[in-house]
């Protein structure tokens, strides 16, 4: 981003000074770590010393008009930044004052090195000027005495210059050398952000070729294509049964596709759209190599293997040891030199061998409490793009960790920031010449609505307020919910009135549960550290408290028996292939694993106690356990979510969006699935559920937000 500070301009500030070629600041000789915004923030101050900047000004130069972002909290936040790494402060200001309501100015002298001078460090010594005579530098010589003549050659003014030039030399290069030895190349960072599509639907972004970007769309699933400089969406016909797409080849002619229902993996020729079969196995996430003659695949079990692009070949190169190894927003990836592969598993950033030697964690140490999510490398290899997702609030960025090799430099320790604000980026996707990234941006934003079976349309419930997880108390009476995006947990009576607050950030809720008596609530929820447990908390408010005070993390979604006597929940979740389903015993603090229940989720119990419905974690089908006899019983085969019991016991209703939108049900016992209603055109985002009120009426979060594709220009030297 211009800064309108000429570029090889050196300003000092006291104990500071600040490069605007490399973009670095230094204090007392030590390099500062600040990049990005802050940098930009600081340069616009020092282009007017003493005069007011205004908010209006730096936010037209931060964040271009197209671009989504809370601009109060983003700027304050760079503020912030900046003032920390100075060691200033707002109340008692030594450099940056505030002006309320109004920007900032600052505040000091400042000292502006000469334009013709190399940007140097503050601690380096001066070499002298390249118009200096380099006689001028060193020891006047001591008067000739004459002699008698000498066979001895004088110097020719040929050779004065050659030792001239080697005596500059020899000073010159030590300094450049010290120069260069501390000043690592500048950090990568976006100069504009440009947005490619205007739908508001899912879009998923896989990858691109020269001219096309492909994504997979949801509601119904499909994958869909879109021109680099955005353009109307087309479907790409895909004969397969509920489409997801993969990867992209290096020459953009095949995709690699799987199938929701049916399993496998195939390309699929474009143009055209023929098919190849490669695998049987349920493949997870997968990658070509960078010449197109191999492919790098996991499985729903954990493996990883590669096989030749024919599917030929196939062998494991890394046994199952993680639980999820990838979801659907994930990726396996090649390096641009073939040598090494990475892949996200367990919410960690992971690298191995093409051979599968050498696996470790990517960044071990690096913010612990985030979710990292597999990316891409840069075409020339020079940088890793990743996203990382906060646990708490799920905001996501983009990051990019600097591979970049100069000799004697080390690359940059800690990945850097790409993206601001509070748009959740994800899914980098650099250009073939590297200069863009396309990007899925979402702003977070839904309603509330009910389905209305007199209209047969959906009505706005509770005032269409942003909320989700909602869950009326087993009297009818009183709701539970939680606020979208903030995470917070709220209960209020059930027209929306006398809302009460019952948790609060960094604390995240989902998934609430009435007891049976109406007095307490359990929900899932991820603290500050990223660690997801069940917690327990009055419904009229106080402290939530953790559900077993000895639990480990990882346990989710609880559901109380009619009964209140037991509570049955999740030792994983829907993203662990070795998830499995527990029973508490309140009163005697007992907990038993019920049998046949690895790789299910979402447990909920029947009105009379005597069944417990779950989801398979693979397939999506849905499974009946029969408390009495303890045996599973599939209920239905297809893909299902959300399912909930009819007040009554007799139905069990659930959401389905393979096919379309549409809510189904069956009669219980013995019944089979029947459509509800359709839902044209719906979309959940992020957090899509399905509840019923008192009456059985189905309840949604419809999303508001939006859901689009981006191209943000990369500026990397």
């Amino acid at each position: 981003m211009e800064t309108g500070v000429a570029f090889n301009q050196v300003i000092r500030c006291q104990s500071f000074e600040l490069n605007l070629y490399t973009r670095e600041v230094y204090k007392n000789g030590q390099k500062l770590t600040l990049h990005g915004q802050p940098i930009d923030v600081l340069a616009m101050l020092l282009e007017r010393p003493g005069e007011l900047v205004t908010r209006e000004q730096l936010r037209k130069k931060l964040w271009p008009e197209t671009t989504y972002v809370d601009f109060e909290h983003g700027l304050n936040s760079t503020i912030n930044r900046l003032r920390e790494a100075l060691g200033d402060h707002a109340e008692h200001p030594q450099y940056i004052e505030t002006l309320p309501r109004l920007g900032y100015r600052l505040i000091v002298l400042m000292e502006n090195l000469p334009k013709e001078a190399p940007p140097p460090s503050p601690i380096f010594p001066k070499a002298p000027a390249p118009n200096v005579s380099i006689n001028a530098a060193l020891p006047a010589p001591a008067k000739a005495q004459p002699t008698e003549k000498s066979d001895i050659p004088h110097p020719t003014r040929r050779s004065r210059w050659l030792l001239a030039i080697g005596l500059s030399s020899a000073v010159a290069l030590p300094t450049a050398t010290h120069w260069y030895l501390r000043h690592p190349p500048p950090v990568p960072y976006i100069t504009e952000f440009r947005q490619l599509t205007n739908d508001g639907q899912v879009k998923i972004l896989v990858g691109a070729d020269d001219q096309r970007l492909y994504f997979n769309q949801e509601f119904p699933f499909s994958i869909a294509q879109v021109g680099v400089t955005g353009g109307d969406i087309a479907l790409i016909p895909v004969a397969l049964p509920n489409p997801l797409l993969k990867s992209v080849s290096p020459d953009g002619a095949a995709l690699l596709v799987t199938s929701m229902t049916s399993g496998g993996l195939w390309t699929v020729q474009i143009p055209g759209g023929s098919l190849r079969h490669l695998s049987n196995e349920t493949v997870r996430c997968a990658d070509w190599s960078p010449d197109g003659g191999s492919i790098v695949y996991s499985t729903d079990k954990g493996d990883i293997s590669i096989m030749r692009s024919d599917g030929s070949e196939a062998r494991r190169i890394l046994e199952a040891q993680v639980s999820a190894p990838c979801s659907n927003e994930d990726n396996v990836v090649w390096s641009p030199d073939s040598r090494s592969i990475r892949f996200a598993a367990d919410n960690r950033l992971w690298e191995l061998s093409a051979e599968g030697s050498r696996k470790h964690l990517l960044l071990p140490a690096w913010r612990p409490a985030a979710r990292q999510r597999c990316g891409r490398w840069t075409p020339d290899g020079r940088f890793f793009l990743f996203w990382s997702q906060d646990s708490s609030s799920l905001k996501s960025q983009i990051w990019a960790i600097d591979e970049r090799r100069r000799l004697f430099h080390r690359a940059a320790a800690e990945p850097i920031q790409l993206t601001p604000g509070l748009v959740r980026w994800s899914r980098p996707i650099p250009s073939k010449d590297g200069k863009t990234i396309f990007a899925r941006g979402t702003v977070d934003r839904g309603e509330l609505v009910r389905y209305d079976a007199k209209s047969r349309q959906l009505q706005p419930f509770l005032g269409g307020m942003s909320a989700t997880y909602l869950r009326f108390s087993p009297d009818g009476k009183t709701v539970a919910y939680i606020t979208s995006p903030q995470g917070a947990l709220w209960r209020a009576n059930q027209d929306g009135s006398n809302p009460v607050q019952l948790t609060a950030p960094p604390l995240r809720a989902e998934l609430p549960k009435w007891s049976p008596d109406g007095t307490q609530i359990l929900f899932d929820a991820t603290d500050a550290n990223g660690q997801t447990k069940i917690y327990s908390v009055s419904s009229l408010g106080g402290a939530p408290q953790p559900f077993l005070p000895e639990q480990t993390k990882g346990l989710t979604e609880p559901n109380w028996s009619p009964d209140g006597r037991k509570i049955v929940f999740c030792k994983g979740g829907p993203a662990d292939a070795r998830s499995d389903i527990r029973i508490l015993d309140v009163e005697h603090h007992k907990i038993i694993t019920v049998p046949g229940s690895v790789g299910l989720f979402a447990p909920m119990w029947s009105p009379n106690g005597r069944s417990i419905v779950a989801l398979d974690i693979i397939t999506g089908a849905m499974r009946l356990f029969d408390v009495e006899t303890e045996r599973w019983s599939l209920l239905e085969k297809e893909v299902v979510a959300w399912p909930n019991w009819s007040r009554d016991g007799k139905f069990i209703y659930f959401f389905r969006w393979i096919k379309g939108v549409q809510v189904y049900r069956i009669r219980f016992p013995g019944g089979t699935a029947e459509r509800v209603v359709d839902l044209p055109g719906f979309h959940g985002g992020l957090n899509s559920f399905m509840t019923l009120d008192p009456k059985d009426a189905p309840i949604f979060m419809r999303s508001t937000g939006t859901d689009e594709i981006y191209a943000l220009t990369l500026e990397a030297k």
